[in-house]
């Protein structure tokens, strides 16, 4: 067995909740704990070579390097990129809202940069110290 675990920056999740008119810090908290107390556990039970960590933001600006990345991981052909439109005959499990609004263009949200102040980055800053190293180790930013 494979595993990919996938890894979104504090400051985006939080500003994301923000948007949706919940608390803040709250949410930086829930995002430490979904880490810390859900996700390492179960890693610390795995085989390091039976995971991979993705970080949403790698994802979001080269989908093709992180697709190819996963899917040598994986043991499979990458093959090409696929598109993804539910309007067209694709069934999606019920959950997100997008999942209706047709075909899905992957981005970086990087909101968090501009709709944030200092005081709440610092803050955000310093709750994603917090958590655990093994999730600190893996790039920022893809070259």
């Amino acid at each position: 067995m494979k595993v990919l675990i996938l890894i979104r920056d504090v400051h985006g999740v939080a500003n994301s909740a923000k948007n949706r008119g919940e608390d803040l810090e709250e949410n930086a908290y829930k995002w430490l704990n979904h880490y810390n107390i859900k996700i390492k556990p179960v890693l610390d039970r795995l085989d390091p070579s039976s995971y991979m960590l993705v970080r949403y933001e790698e994802i979001a600006q080269n989908p093709a390097k992180v697709r190819e990345q996963s899917s040598e991981f994986i043991g499979i052909e990458a093959g090409p990129m696929p598109v993804i439109n539910p309007q067209q005959g694709y069934h999606l499990v019920a959950g997100n809202k997008m999942r209706y609004r047709g075909e899905v263009t992957i981005k970086y949200d990087s909101k968090w940069q501009r709709q944030l102040n200092e005081e709440e980055i610092s803050m955000l800053d310093k709750v994603a110290s917090q958590v655990d190293p093994v999730f600190q180790r893996i790039p920022q930013t893809v070259s």
